[in-house]
């Protein structure tokens, strides 16, 4: 399997090249590039022929073939030079992490797998797998004139599997100033590790699957979440997270207590690493 990096437009509505914005002090291509790295045998930078130049000392770039400007001509022009499966991802989508490319690979359709767009409830193509068999498809819808990769899988929705991501907030594409400082200041927000023995509780609550009642920050407020089963908890670079039955993601200090254990009432410090 192989990997490849949308660079997208000309991020007119940004001001500058989307690729280059920082987040965590690294700029959003090279987090892209590892994180397709630590899954896939190899990496590409999809781009068009005058962006070349510019890409090309981050890794192997792969051009565009005369075509639609959009990414199913690009996912076709790789497919076309390789004979491999491909994991995908888009450049403005600094939220993302080794758990989402994860969560796609176990529930692969038979050419395809891509979340749901989080605002349109339709697939969201360019986060998502793509089997090496879907080429001719491409090839016929492309000579066709389509230049939609999502037009390609609600077509062809039998072959492709299309999921609910666990957290939407994590879908969020960076096109603007306004949506590059949301999220820089999300991101910017330090994890305070729980504690060791407060871990354990929550991971007994996974063991037991039974209901609980939680009190989680979100936006500044205090919410319950009565009835709650955690179905998993894990780590992301050094920042620890739960997932509830409901499908929804959590970073662990955003826990205020668990039937009725609070978390300030145990010192803080104790990574799962």
């Amino acid at each position: 399997m192989k990997g490849l990096l949308f660079t997208g437009g000309k991020s007119s509505r940004m001001g500058r090249n989307k690729a280059f914005l920082e987040y965590q002090g690294r700029p959003q291509i090279v987090r892209c590039l590892e994180l397709l790295e630590n899954l896939c045998e190899a990496v590409f930078i999809s781009c068009k022929k005058e962006e070349a130049e510019l890409y090309a000392p981050y890794g192997t770039v792969v051009l565009d073939q005369p075509g639609p400007p959009t990414p199913v001509n690009g996912l076709f022009s790789a497919m076309s030079q390789y004979n491999s499966d491909w994991l995908c991802m888009p450049i403005d989508m600094p939220m993302v992490y080794t758990e989402d490319f994860k969560r796609l690979l176990k529930t692969k359709g038979t050419l395809g797998c891509c979340f749901i767009d989080s605002d349109q409830n339709k697939p969201d193509p360019l986060l998502g797998w793509y089997s090496k068999n879907l080429l001719p498809l491409l090839r016929t819808y492309i000579t066709e004139g389509g230049g939609s990769l999502r037009q390609v899988i609600l077509k062809n929705n039998s072959s492709f599997s299309v999921i609910k991501h666990l957290n939407p907030l994590r879908q969020i594409n960076v096109n603007t100033p306004e949506s590059n400082q949301k999220i820089s200041n999300i991101m910017s927000e330090r994890y305070v590790p729980v504690n060791c023995t407060f871990y354990d509780i929550l991971e007994e609550a996974v063991v037991l699957k039974r209901p609980n009642t939680l009190q989680i920050i979100e936006k500044s407020k205090t919410t319950t979440l009565s009835n709650c089963v955690i179905t998993d908890l894990y780590s992301s670079e050094s920042v620890e997270f739960m997932t509830t039955k409901e499908g929804n993601t959590y970073r662990l200090d955003q826990i205020v207590s668990i039937n009725g254990v609070l978390l300030d009432d145990f010192s803080n410090g104790c990574y799962l690493m």
